[in-house]
Parts: structure tokens; sequence; C-alpha cells
């Protein structure tokens, strides 16, 4: 435990530096609602609220604006709670909360972990917190609650605690809507121990079970209140989908777009823009989409196809993985999957347990290489996801 502590402290502090690290190479790039988290005595940590996280202060100050319901409210819920023991202090309310739940969270991960995985535990939390984008567990932003959330969620179902799971996969179908899908991994937990089949399982539930059935849904049910606030107070349902489209990048909030067309239109963007700073953020949302991607679809087809052992639990982790990677595509865009695939948990379990000990290396490597460029940008006002 104390290796985690340590490995905890020095990424705490490796970003903190990097934050007053002189760089006048690169010129500070204004964007919407910049000034609001710089309005607060913040010690000149307020580029760590960076584009998403200004919203965050302006729903949990304001309340929702206009078009802001594609931010799901668990987490700007929490900083309005907060902000009073802050002195209304929205920025350090939400540092508290990020950082609270970032490292709560890796506790209980390392937990997990360590019943699944005993062996590679370490080498799996180094790859995860050496991702590209892992420096948004310390911003304003939801994904470290959401970390939270989940490795909690993972570890009361790997200790069969189904009753108290459903309460955190429903604070995590509040949080993101990818939260949503964490029913996949409890369902597969709620099969294994009562070893029945699912055709199996719905049989049972009309009879005596009806109880486990309601528990696996509980992260549908968190999407599902925040859909019925929406349509109380805006008419509208699906406003988090339909308010896609005002924050650009292609987003559709009307239609569905399957992945193959998403992917047809980044290779029109790599035959067709100039080189500038959009087409290599870009290219760092399609390299990270297809290897994240690629990793966990190849490697379900190896279970299914070669019928290898897996815990029932991962099984679920793999299919919650692939699905929530393929969410956010399906509003025609690649924008912000660098960040979103931080909950693509299982591709951490499967390149953390690799046999090819110097493939770990290189991918360290090179992780560390683009996390260092991306979170550099980041706090220097540019978008990378």
């Amino acid at each position: 435990m104390r290796r985690i502590f340590i490995l905890i402290f020095a990424f705490f502090l490796v970003h903190l530096l990097l934050i007053f690290f002189p760089l006048e190479s690169l010129p500070l790039k204004e964007f919407p609602f910049q000034h609001i988290a710089s309005g607060y005595a913040n010690f000149g940590l307020h580029p760590l609220a960076n584009f998403d996280g200004e919203h965050y202060i302006l729903i949990a100050r304001e309340g929702y604006g206009e078009f802001q319901q594609a931010y799901f409210p668990l987490y700007p819920l929490l900083l309005s709670f907060v902000s009073p023991l802050f002195l209304q202090n929205y920025f350090l309310s939400g540092l508290a909360i990020s950082w609270g739940t970032f490292f709560s969270g890796f506790v209980f991960f390392y937990k997990f972990l360590k019943g699944l995985f005993p062996k590679e535990s370490f080498w799996i939390l180094l790859l995860f917190l050496a991702f590209p984008t892992s420096f948004f567990f310390l911003a304003l932003y939801p994904e470290s609650l959401f970390f939270f959330l989940t490795s909690v969620f993972f570890y009361l179902l790997y200790k069969k605690k189904f009753a108290i799971a459903a309460v955190f996969g429903f604070a995590a179908g509040t949080a993101k809507i990818q939260g949503a899908l964490l029913f996949i991994p409890f369902l597969f937990s709620v099969l294994a121990v009562e070893r029945l089949s699912l055709q199996k399982f719905l049989d049972s539930v009309k009879k005596r079970s009806r109880h486990l059935l309601f528990l696996s849904i509980s992260p549908l049910l968190g999407l599902f209140a925040y859909s019925a606030f929406l349509a109380y107070r805006y008419g509208d349902p699906l406003y988090f989908l339909h308010a896609q489209s005002a924050f650009g990048a292609n987003r559709s909030g009307d239609t569905l777009i399957l992945l193959p067309q998403v992917l047809y239109r980044y290779g029109k963007i790599f035959l067709t823009s100039d080189w500038n700073f959009q087409f290599f953020v870009s290219v760092f949302e399609f390299f990270i989409f297809v290897m994240v991607f690629g990793v966990v679809l190849y490697e379900l087809y190896r279970i299914v196809r070669k019928r290898v052992s897996v815990h029932p639990l991962v099984l679920g982790i793999h299919l919650f993985s692939l699905s929530s990677l393929i969410l956010p595509t399906l509003t025609g865009t690649l924008s912000s999957i660098p960040r979103y695939a931080l909950i693509a948990y299982s591709f951490f379990f499967i390149i953390g347990t690799m046999q090819a000990k110097y493939g770990r290396y290189v991918l360290l490597l090179l992780f560390i290489v683009l996390h260092l460029w991306a979170f550099l940008f980041f706090t220097r006002g540019y978008f990378v996801s």
C-alpha cells in the first residue's frame, strides 16, 4: 500500500509543478467563460477548471443555463452543497471534491484490483495514471467523482454486496451518461452468483428474485431520474442529448451517427485538412479511440473465440468498457474520446497484465509523452479532450 500512496503523491506533485512551468513558446489561449474560475482566489490553479470546469461552476452557482443540460447533475450538485464550507468559493469546492474522490477512488480501485489481479495490480495502476488524459482526475470535471463511484461499485460487486452497490450504481447514472451502462457488469455479477443463464435468471425473477433484477438496473434508474427532471423542468427528457449540437465539434443532437460514418469523417479530415493544432487533436482523438477500442474488442473476441476463462465481473467490465466508448461516438464525433477512454477500465486490465514486459515499458513511455503534451496544452487554454 505504501507504493500506492507514493504513486498518488507523485502524480499530484508533478501536475502541480507543471501548471507553473514557464513555457513562453506556448501562449495562453482564450476561450468562452475563461475568467469564471480565475475570479476566485485559487493560487494560480484556475487552469484546472478550463472549458467544462467553468460550466460546472456556473451550474452550481446559478443553476442550469441554456444547453448546459448536457452536463449531468451530480457533480454540480455536490459542488453547490460543499461550497458553504469554502465560503462560497466554488473553485476550491471543486478541487476538494475532485481531489478527495480521486484519492478515495484510487484506494478502492487498488483493493478491487488486488482481488482479481494480485500480481499485476501495480502495473495496471501505473499505466492508468500515465494515460494521456488521466490529469482530468485533478481538474474540476466529474471524472474523479465517477471514478470513485465506479471503483466502489466494482469492489462491492466483487464482494457480492449488491444492495449497497446499487446505491453507487444509481449515483453513477446521475454523474455521467456512461454510468447507466454499469447495469452490464451488475447483471453479469448477479448471474454468476445465482449460477443462472440469462433466460433462467429472467424466469427466476418472475418467481422469486425480483429484487435482483431491480438492483441490477439501478444505474439505468439514475439516468431515468435525470431524464424525469429534464422532462418536468424543460419538457424534454432527452435534453442532455439534444443539447449536444450547441457544443460544436460537428456533434449531432437529433440523429444517431454510426461508428463507420464517424471514422469516415475522420478519414476525410486527415486527407483534406491543414496541419494545424486542431488537425493534431483529431489525430490524438483517433489514435486513442482506435487503440483502446481495438484492444478491448480483440480481448472480447479472444474470450469468445478461444473460450478463455475470465471472471464474470471482468467480462461485464469488458462489455461496459466497449459500450462506454461507442456511446459518445453516436453524436458523430470522437471529440473528448481521449477523456472518456479513462473509464474503459478493462483496457488497463489488459495492457497491465500482458505477457510482453517490454511492451508495458513502451506503452508507459508513450503515455507519459502524450500526457505531458496534453496537460501543458490544456492548462494553457487549448482544447485537447
